[in-house]
């Protein structure tokens, strides 16, 4: 019969666990803050969805009809026209695209409305602006849905309707087409790289506007003492994604204006990472605490 050691050797135990324990992924020093340089995006009706770890900004213009477009720093949009239609589409097109997500490759997912009034299809496009149509389920008598997830290895996840007319959730490859999935993957902390699991933390514990370049404040057209500062213009921001980078792509309402502002944001002056153990010292000498108060009860 197993018989556990005595008390002091238990409690020793804990702490030697807590001093000794596996280190999870390295991460910058939680003590340390970044500060973001702000480039903006566009100032329009364009809302980012989506960045991939090259800085390919995924996102949509609402400018009476949704239409796609890709963004970089340094080269502004890569293609001044929308994302085309799935290949069925003819002349007849509203040329309606949306995207939703974007992988390293720069191969974008979302959906397409490429004929005329009978709704959207889920489709992906390659880096080039090819795009793909995913076709239904099997048996399904309506290819309606769209896209929202693009992995690395090119899987689409996405939403579209089965054979019974019900809402469902799909997987897609080259290999095997459309299939009836269940849920789509969402991205977990153990998907994220060591910077992007810092830069969350940072945002949940520390307002954004706090961290913003004091200079990166856009021109706005309203008498000084009307304006905000920057601090208080970037606490009103909407994240929309975080690379593996850092780097945050995010948006609000424009000012004195109908419009919105997009905006990339970069964090500089980072510490080098460290190891961070992957339950805190202090937590394990409480347990260990714990644990000898009830082995002296128990006695």
């Amino acid at each position: 019969m197993f018989k556990p050691p005595p008390v002091p050797v238990s409690f020793l135990a804990c702490l030697a666990i807590g001093a000794f324990a596996p280190s999870a992924q390295a991460v910058p020093d939680s003590g340390s803050l970044p500060t973001f340089e702000v480039t903006e995006i566009n100032m329009g009706h364009y809302v980012p969805t989506a960045i991939n770890d090259r800085g390919r900004v995924a996102g949509n213009f609402y400018d009476g009809y949704s239409s796609a477009a890709v963004w970089q720093e340094g080269a502004g949009f890569l293609d001044e026209t929308p994302l085309p239609p799935y290949s069925g589409a003819g002349e007849e097109a509203l040329y309606r695209t949306r995207v939703f997500d974007i992988n390293n490759q720069g191969t974008l997912a979302g959906w397409s409305d490429g004929r005329r009034g009978e709704g959207i299809n889920p489709v992906i496009w390659d880096a080039a602006g090819n795009v793909t149509d995913l076709g239904a389920l099997p048996g399904a008598t309506q290819d309606l849905g769209e896209t929202t997830v693009i992995t690395e290895d090119g899987t689409a996840y996405g939403e579209t309707y089965d054979a019974a007319g019900q809402l469902t959730n799909f997987r897609w490859t080259e290999e095997t087409g459309m299939t009836p999935w269940g849920d789509t993957p969402e991205e977990t902390a153990a998907d994220r790289s060591p910077t992007e699991q810092w830069i969350r933390q940072v945002l949940a514990n520390n307002r954004l506007g706090e961290l913003v370049d004091p200079g990166a404040m856009p021109e706005i057209p309203l008498a000084p003492r009307f304006r905000p500062t920057a601090a208080e213009y970037f606490d009103q921001i909407h994240i929309e994604d975080i690379n593996s980078n850092g780097q945050i792509v995010a948006w609000r309402d424009a000012l004195a204006s109908p419009w919105r502002r997009a905006f990339l944001l970069t964090p500089r002056e980072n510490n080098a990472p460290k190891q961070i153990p992957a339950t805190p010292p202090l937590a394990l000498m409480v347990a260990g605490a714990v644990l000898l108060a009830a082995r002296r009860r128990a006695a």
